[in-house]
């Protein structure tokens, strides 16, 4: 059953559906709250309080896309969060693991994890308003567009911080890996 129809049964008071969506997404919100606070605690009740809020909202409303709108509303409440808390541990998961492929060794594994560490310890070296943007984007997979809503800034602002970031990032992964002297 797609996302629309199941909004539209819970709208109409079909609880059970709701469950549907929240098994269907529990993950990916549940590892959007968990980049940006760096708490499984946190990250736990930050996806709760964000399935909560979009609940109430299709209640009051069927007109919900429902993946965008949640993964809205999650971003949302960790920024609201981390603003609070001023928590200055935010990381972004920019390295995925790569599936190994049978020509992997013991030794390209190993670089592989070092160079994810590496890129870890760089982002968290990030001022804070390039580190969010960048988490938005990469991790929450937000456009550019929504970026600039949730952010309440212009386009140009959200394309900007984006390259300076990506930019920031670089130099500081060199110098952590010991390429760049600065």
């Amino acid at each position: 059953m797609q996302d629309r129809e199941l909004v539209a049964l819970c709208h109409r008071g079909k609880t059970a559906e709701y469950g549907i969506l929240v098994e269907r997404y529990q993950r990916l919100v549940f590892s959007i709250a968990y980049q940006l606070l760096r708490s499984r605690e946190e990250a736990e009740d930050a996806a709760q309080e964000a399935f909560v809020k979009v609940y109430s909202r299709i209640i009051s409303t069927a007109d919900v896309d429902f993946l965008p709108y949640i993964r809205t509303t999650v971003t949302n409440l960790c920024l609201d969060r981390l603003r609070r808390q001023k928590t200055a541990a935010r990381h972004l998961a920019a390295i995925k693991e790569e599936d190994l492929t049978e020509h992997s060794t013991p030794e390209t594994s190993m670089m592989r994890s070092l160079a994810q560490q590496l890129l870890q310890e760089a982002v968290e070296r990030l001022p804070d308003m390039y580190r969010e943007i960048l988490v938005m984007h990469y991790v929450a997979g937000h456009s550019y567009e929504a970026i600039a809503q949730i952010i309440d800034q212009p386009m140009s602002i959200v394309k900007n911080r984006i390259f300076r970031g990506k930019n920031i990032l670089r130099e500081i992964y060199l110098q952590i890996e010991g390429g760049v002297k600065g």
